[in-house]
């Protein structure tokens, strides 16, 4: 057998590739961490497709006499909340599976619960203790959504960066 190069001590593994050196095999190792951080990022994306499920259920389960004085009828927001399970759901997928687009797609997927539900919540806020939570939740929504714009524009230009800097070599 031939020499090892430093790149194959570095990993201890032997490199089939002639040019691999030792920074493109840390890149490669650094890559790999970022994509396991996507696994644990559909965790709390699950649960939430869980908790959305949860909802429809309930929502589906309230009496009709009840239902006569809500706002909203509770088929509406059962049928809501199963949508945005099967969407929390299939984001959750996308991270279990490292797609290359799953957190971006999570991050859209946030903003719009967050615009959707901050909408309900001052649409259709009947009662005092609605009224009362009314600025927690749009001050919580609107962090949501900060949160994943900021995301979204940092990805957007470190891809436009990375696609100018390939045409220019």
């Amino acid at each position: 057998m031939g020499r090892l190069s430093e790149a194959q001590l570095l990993c201890g593994w032997r490199v089939v590739w002639k040019h691999v050196t030792a920074q493109d095999i840390i890149y490669s190792m650094e890559r790999n961490k970022m994509r396991d951080h996507r696994r644990w990022l559909a965790i709390p994306v699950l649960l939430w497709a869980v908790v959305q499920l949860i909802a429809a259920v309930n929502a589906f389960r309230t009496p009709e006499a009840l239902a006569v004085g809500m706002a909203v009828h509770p088929f509406i927001i059962g049928g809501l909340a199963l949508t945005w399970a099967a969407l929390f759901g299939v984001a959750g997928g996308m991270l279990i599976g490292r797609r290359p687009s799953a957190l971006a797609w999570t991050a859209r997927l946030l903003v719009a619960f967050a615009a959707v539900n901050t909408a309900r919540f001052v649409l259709f806020a009947q009662a005092d203790y609605a009224r009362g939570r009314l600025p927690f939740q749009v001050i919580a929504n609107t962090l949501t959504v900060l949160i994943a714009l900021i995301y979204l524009v940092a990805r957007h230009k470190r891809q436009r960066g990375s696609s100018d800097g390939d045409n220019h070599s």
